[in-house]
């Protein structure tokens, strides 16, 4: 069976530079090449090395290599706007994809899964137009083409529109309403959302997006290298690795909800670039906070039975308990084959009632998490007061599989709380299957954040300091946009932050959700730069638009300039919470694969964090960037081709 996991990377923009470096072409010649990445798994998603891999145009072989260690190849100077086939042989079996359509100047991805004589297609670009759970086995020799338009109950035909199903790619075909990507199938899930590419300012010098202070990635990242594995690139999402460290950014003044802090340096590792820092620095809650209303969420399913799940939960809740106010309330329920209440809305000061509540919890039976979420909703609107932080903590594995068990169903029941004020925070614990999409969605609609708990360490800064500044929620559907001056900026890329994209035009719409930020949350993001010879006065605007918390309210707006006099001339003039910032997010650049940062060694990468250093947390960074590159001595270097 061959399966095929689709997404978007944007690096294409390396052809347009190589080209306008040399002058060899117009823009609009560069403009009809492309790039294509394929990367060849095993059934259990294991790198497949010494794959064959061709593509072809018209039946013509166009370029053919073979897989590296990594079981990736990489092709460049494609032609774009027209049919390719992708034609993969290995010891593990053969496939055809057929119908791969590039758009020019973006670099397509295709994750080829080799098993048997069967053609599995499964999307994983954000936004697929096609209910992916619909393509089921299709046997070898049909196209991908016919696949997806069989698969959707189509009929091709010209000015029918363009099929979205994945960005560039297929034929034109009427197609659904967009659906959410489906994670593929595996023991534990992850959804890659691929790697965003540099953009031309001149034409869109506008990036806006979501903010992220969640941190799960970080923590499954150093669970994984903790038990001697490289995690799979799509569990790793750059912007949660970055966010994950602290940052000592200047705080806000007077009534200011935040303060913008922004820093660009030569970049270390990619000649002619630079490198931009958007740190933002939420306002510190300094007065008695009101008393806050949690409804505990508690999976208590079969699957949880291991001692670093239901146990460990049970220890983290103690300890929040331990760390709230006397008129604090919590509520406890639990779901698994069914749901119910174990502990009916309780103040805290009745500290030993609670913990006889949490102690009694026990595993048994499947995992209706919808029906637990209704239930943990219905019982915090119960109780929800006006000017109080009312929010539902979810603590489980993410392994639904009763009921409405996909995230879309879950959520299309939810639909309404956070908008009437009641948050959502999801704490994911466990190896093995973890379901990481479905907690980090559950979290982003929900207004709320995702953590991931794997160690009693973990659990008393994701339940001691990061869950205090939580409750203390500063603003809510926080946006950022970042206006490239084009005089300045000849081309930008986001590093990370893939599935919290916004469009432009939703920036000052309120009813587009966004991100919400705590008392004395810091959010990072960083842009990789190419900057014109002779730039103007300013580099870019940074405009932030939020809502007050609460129920939804008028949003309000600020803008920073950032003059292009504040760009250091070196690197090692930049503060060290810029080194670690773009160390760290290196780290994720290369846990994933990332083109770009295919030569920098995670060697490099820790010594730049010890040359930095500013607490003992920054020592653990760096020795988890030994652990990686010691794995990876051990399975070889990543190697692509390059034409």
């Amino acid at each position: 069976m061959l399966q095929v996991r689709a997404g978007f990377g944007m690096w294409g923009w390396w052809l347009w530079w190589c080209v306008f470096m040399v002058g060899a072409a117009s823009p609009a010649v560069a403009a009809e090449l492309a790039s294509l990445e394929v990367r060849v798994v095993d059934s259990d998603e294991f790198e497949i090395p010494n794959a064959t891999v061709a593509v072809s145009q018209d039946r013509h072989e166009v370029d053919s290599s073979v897989t590296g260690d990594s079981g990736t190849v990489l092709f460049t100077g494609l032609p774009a706007g027209v049919d390719l086939s992708v034609t993969v042989s290995s010891a593990a079996g053969d496939g055809l994809v057929d119908g791969v359509r590039l758009k020019a100047g973006r670099t397509f991805s295709l994750v080829v899964m080799v098993e048997a004589s069967e053609v599995v297609v499964i999307t994983a670009n954000e936004k697929p137009a096609l209910d992916v759970t619909s393509l089921q086995r299709i046997p070898s020799g049909r196209t991908y083409q016919t696949a997806v338009q069989q698969a959707a109950g189509v009929v091709v035909g010209a000015g029918q529109g363009r099929n979205p199903n994945i960005a560039g790619a297929c034929c034109d075909v009427m197609y659904a309403p967009p659906q959410r990507p489906q994670p593929v199938t595996s023991p534990e899930r992850f959804t890659s959302y691929g790697i965003g590419g540099h953009v031309l300012t001149e034409s869109d010098p506008l990036s806006t997006f979501s903010i992220d202070v969640d941190t799960a990635s970080f923590a499954v990242v150093r669970r994984y290298l903790t038990q001697a594995a490289l995690p799979p690139p799509a569990a790793v999402r750059v912007e949660e690795l970055v966010n994950a460290q602290r940052y000592d950014d200047p705080a806000p003044t007077g009534d200011a909800r935040f303060r913008a802090n922004l820093e660009a340096a030569p970049h270390p590792w990619l000649r002619g670039h630079h490198l931009l820092r958007v740190g933002l620095k939420a306002q510190e809650v300094e007065v008695e906070r009101n008393p806050v209303h949690l409804t505990f969420l508690v999976d208590v399913s079969g699957s949880m039975s291991s001692l670093d799940k239901l146990a460990l939960a049970q220890d983290a809740l103690h300890y929040l308990v331990d760390h709230l106010d006397p008129e604090d309330r919590v509520a406890l329920v639990t779901y698994a084959g069914s749901t119910g209440i174990v502990l009916e809305p309780t103040q805290v000061a009745e500290r030993p009632r609670i913990h006889r509540a949490i102690d009694r919890l026990s595993t048994s039976g499947g995992t209706n998490m919808a029906s637990g979420m209704d239930l943990a909703y219905r019982l915090a609107l119960g109780t929800y007061a006006p000017g109080t932080e009312n929010r539902v903590i979810v603590l489980s594995d993410g392994d639904a599989n009763i009921g409405a068990s996909t995230h879309e169903q879950i959520l299309a029941q939810l639909a309404d709380y956070a908008k009437r004020g009641i948050t959502l925070t999801t704490v994911g614990f466990g190896t093995g299957n973890y379901h990481d999409t479905l907690m980090e969605q559950l979290a982003d609609h929900g207004d709320g954040n995702s953590f991931y708990v794997d160690t009693m360490a973990e659990a008393k800064k994701v339940f001691g300091r990061d869950l205090s500044a939580t409750l203390r929620t500063v603003a809510r559907d926080v946006k950022i946009q970042v206006d490239f001056d084009p005089e300045s900026v000849l081309s930008y890329r986001l590093i990370g932050y893939e599935n919290r994209d916004i469009a432009d035009r939703d920036f000052r719409n309120d009813a587009v959700d966004a991100g919400e930020i705590g008392s004395g949350h810091s959010v990072t993001a960083l842009y990789d730069l190419v900057l014109r010879d002779d730039p103007g006065a300013d580099l870019a605007t940074l405009r932030v638009r939020s809502k007050p918390p609460g129920p939804d309210a008028p949003s309000v707006e600020h803008a920073t300039p950032l003059p292009m006099r504040a760009v250091r001339d070196e690197l090692a003039d930049a503060t060290p919470d810029f080194r670690i910032a773009v160390a760290t997010a290196m780290f994720g650049e290369r846990l994933r694969d990332a083109p770009d940062a295919a030569e920098i060694s995670y060697t490099e990468l820790a010594a730049m964090v010890r040359h930095a250093r500013r607490t003992a947390e920054d020592d653990a960074l760096a020795d988890l960037m030994d652990r990686a590159a010691q794995l990876e001595d051990r399975r070889g270097p990543v190697t692509r081709a390059r034409r």
